[in-house]
Protein backbone atom coordinates (compact mmCIF):
# COMPACT_ATOMS: atom_id res chain seq x y z
CA UNK A 1 0.00 0.00 0.00
CA UNK A 2 1.40 3.37 -0.97
CA UNK A 3 -0.85 6.56 0.56
CA UNK A 4 0.70 10.07 0.29
CA UNK A 5 -0.37 12.39 2.80
CA UNK A 6 -1.03 15.90 1.66
CA UNK A 7 -1.06 19.08 3.74
CA UNK A 8 -0.32 17.83 7.04
CA UNK A 9 -1.19 20.73 9.17
CA UNK A 10 1.69 22.69 10.65
CA UNK A 11 4.12 19.94 8.22
CA UNK A 12 6.11 17.93 10.60
CA UNK A 13 9.07 16.03 9.90
CA UNK A 14 8.02 12.67 11.70
CA UNK A 15 10.87 10.03 11.20
CA UNK A 16 10.06 6.01 11.64
CA UNK A 17 12.26 3.36 11.30
CA UNK A 18 11.25 1.79 7.98
CA UNK A 19 13.25 3.68 5.90
CA UNK A 20 12.40 7.23 7.13
CA UNK A 21 8.95 7.01 5.11
CA UNK A 22 8.05 9.85 7.09
CA UNK A 23 10.28 12.46 5.36
CA UNK A 24 8.49 15.36 3.59
CA UNK A 25 8.49 15.51 0.04
CA UNK A 26 6.71 17.68 -2.80
CA UNK A 27 6.43 21.21 -3.40
CA UNK A 28 6.78 23.50 -0.51
CA UNK A 29 7.31 19.87 1.77
CA UNK A 30 3.76 19.30 2.23
CA UNK A 31 3.70 15.89 1.65
CA UNK A 32 4.95 12.63 2.87
CA UNK A 33 4.84 9.15 0.84
CA UNK A 34 3.75 6.40 3.93
CA UNK A 35 4.44 2.86 1.53
CA UNK A 36 4.10 -0.92 3.87
CA UNK A 37 1.13 -2.68 4.88
CA UNK A 38 -1.66 -0.99 5.78
CA UNK A 39 -0.79 -1.58 9.81
CA UNK A 40 2.63 -0.09 8.72
CA UNK A 41 0.92 3.07 7.16
CA UNK A 42 -1.67 3.34 9.84
CA UNK A 43 1.06 3.03 12.49
CA UNK A 44 3.28 5.27 10.47
CA UNK A 45 0.44 7.89 10.17
CA UNK A 46 -0.24 7.91 14.12
CA UNK A 47 3.27 9.21 14.53
CA UNK A 48 2.01 12.47 13.24
CA UNK A 49 -0.87 12.08 15.64
CA UNK A 50 1.32 11.48 18.50
CA UNK A 51 3.57 15.05 17.71
CA UNK A 52 0.11 16.58 17.57
CA UNK A 53 -1.07 16.70 14.15
CA UNK A 54 -5.06 15.63 13.76
CA UNK A 55 -5.75 16.46 10.52
CA UNK A 56 -4.40 14.74 7.00
CA UNK A 57 -5.67 14.10 3.42
CA UNK A 58 -4.38 11.18 1.81
CA UNK A 59 -4.28 10.31 -1.97
CA UNK A 60 -2.87 7.58 -3.65
CA UNK A 61 -2.24 6.32 -7.41
CA UNK A 62 -5.15 4.64 -8.55
CA UNK A 63 -8.53 6.74 -7.28
CA UNK A 64 -10.79 3.96 -7.13
CA UNK A 65 -8.87 1.02 -6.07
CA UNK A 66 -7.14 3.48 -3.54
CA UNK A 67 -10.04 4.01 -1.76
CA UNK A 68 -11.98 0.76 -1.71
CA UNK A 69 -8.66 -0.56 -0.57
CA UNK A 70 -8.36 2.36 2.56
CA UNK A 71 -11.94 1.74 3.64
CA UNK A 72 -11.67 -1.88 3.76
CA UNK A 73 -7.69 -1.75 5.24
CA UNK A 74 -6.14 1.44 6.45
CA UNK A 75 -9.47 3.51 8.29
CA UNK A 76 -10.01 0.43 10.50
CA UNK A 77 -6.70 -0.07 11.81
CA UNK A 78 -6.13 3.80 12.12
CA UNK A 79 -9.74 4.01 13.68
CA UNK A 80 -8.62 0.97 16.67
CA UNK A 81 -5.29 3.01 16.85
CA UNK A 82 -6.37 6.56 17.46
CA UNK A 83 -8.39 5.50 20.15
CA UNK A 84 -5.58 4.72 21.69
CA UNK A 85 -3.35 7.24 20.91
CA UNK A 86 -4.11 11.41 22.01
CA UNK A 87 -3.50 13.79 19.86
CA UNK A 88 -0.19 15.03 21.08
CA UNK A 89 0.78 11.88 23.21
CA UNK A 90 1.42 8.36 22.86
CA UNK A 91 -1.28 7.16 25.01
CA UNK A 92 -1.08 3.66 27.18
Amino acid sequence: MTVEIIGIVGAKDVSESRGDPGRLTGPGGNSSAQVGTPEQVARALMRYREVGEDTALIRGFDPLGDVVDWGCELIPRIRDLAETIPVGGSGA
